[in-house]
């Protein structure tokens, strides 16, 4: 049950992360740019491949969404899997 909740907060991560469009930002920007709006890349494994990986860039407000809609997708699933398993019973 551990693996398909994980596989569905993976799921929702990589949904998620095609939902929010990246931005590029000039060298000259990033330095005037506060923490909050500036580009924090993170390289990401292709759902379905072993090696294939992916350079994802967002700003941490963009990276916080998507780590809460992956957190959401996993309660949900995980609630909808212990209810599911309660009425089989």
């Amino acid at each position: 049950m551990r693996l398909v909740a994980l596989l569905g907060v993976a799921a929702g991560l990589t949904l998620a992360t095609g939902t929010v469009a990246a931005q590029s930002t000039g060298s000259g920007e990033a330095s005037t740019k506060s923490k909050n709006e500036r580009l924090i890349c993170q390289s990401v494994e292709e759902t379905g491949s072993l090696a294939r990986r992916r350079r994802q860039c967002f700003t941490r407000a963009e990276w916080d969404r998507i780590a809460e809609a992956a957190r959401a997708r996993g309660q949900r699933l995980t609630s909808d899997m212990t209810s599911a398993g309660a009425v089989s019973n």
